[in-house]
């Protein structure tokens, strides 16, 4: 095999998006292995129904494919760390949660009823119900030191009846009812695992003003992920927005100078060719969402 070229600084992470069509356990170690040598640090890892919830959330594995057991994924973090690549599993918390308010039981948690994806951010029960998830994830990967808590493509966020009559004080924007609930759920996370480093997906908050940005209550708090699936990437709207990240505080963006995935899609491919020869500008780092 020809020899690659060298990463640019940064991690490079691997988004394993399990839902659809998971490999099974033996084919993704040699996955792993294949990740490792194309030179990748870690995975990013969004099991979704492929995660062996246990208790009450049992309903949220799949019953298309055999969810992987506890013991695969302790098999999945133990390959991954003789091939020197850390794991950091990702948890929907807002949007993307199609695989939890598809149940009947949990229908009443959704935002609007007709989408599937979106939590309703006013129920005490979806804020428990996310912490269980959250819970079960981090407790099955002991030895993870970051934690992604997804909340990107949040649809129809303030459409819901709740929302509208929580909107309809004066004042308040849906923007801050998005901030709310994710901050709501960090702070949760930090008081549960002090020493666990979050990630956000960055797209909710790209429309939000400075000062938005820096009362947002999530400075310090979490490390934001930036996402683009656009086939030629605009590096130069990329490093502005990391900029005004940058200045409302929240530093420790991931993206810039090469937003390292690996993919099967053609067009992410080029993207990857054109990025990574960019120069460094903010932070490095990066990968991408479902």
């Amino acid at each position: 095999m020809e020899a690659l070229p060298p990463w640019p600084k940064g991690k490079k992470l691997v988004h394993l998006d399990l839902k659809g069509a998971p490999p099974r356990i033996d084919y993704l170690h040699k996955l792993i292995g294949i990740f490792a040598g194309l030179g990748a640090d870690g995975l990013l890892v969004e099991y979704e129904d492929m995660f062996p919830y246990e208790g009450e959330l049992k309903v949220l594995q799949s019953t298309q494919h055999s969810p992987y057991s506890r013991e695969e994924v302790l098999s999945i973090q133990e390959v991954a760390k003789s091939q020197g690549l850390e794991v950091i599993p990702l948890v929907q918390t807002f949007g993307h949660m199609e695989f939890v308010l598809k149940h009947k039981s949990l229908w009443g948690l959704r935002e609007v009823g007709h989408c599937l994806g979106t939590l309703n951010p006013h129920r005490e029960e979806g804020v428990r119900l996310v912490e269980e998830m959250l819970r079960q994830v981090v407790e099955l990967h002991p030895s993870s030191t970051s934690l992604h808590i997804g909340a990107d493509e949040v649809y129809l966020l303030g459409e819901g009846e709740e929302s509208r009559r929580w909107l309809s004080t004066p004042g308040r924007t849906v923007q801050q009812l998005f901030l709310s609930h994710v901050t709501r759920v960090a702070k949760g996370v930090r008081e549960a695992w002090p020493n666990l480093n979050m990630i956000m997906w960055d797209d909710m908050l790209r429309g939000m003003d400075h000062n938005t940005l820096k009362g947002s209550g999530l400075v310090g708090l979490v490390q934001l992920m930036l996402w683009d699936y656009n086939p030629t990437l605009d590096v130069e709207n990329t490093v502005n927005l990391l900029e005004r990240y940058s200045g409302a505080g929240l530093s420790e963006a991931m993206g810039s100078q090469c937003l390292q995935r690996l993919y099967y899609r053609p067009h992410l491919c080029d993207q990857h060719t054109e990025t990574c020869g960019q120069p460094s500008t903010v932070a490095t780092g990066g990968s991408s969402p479902a």
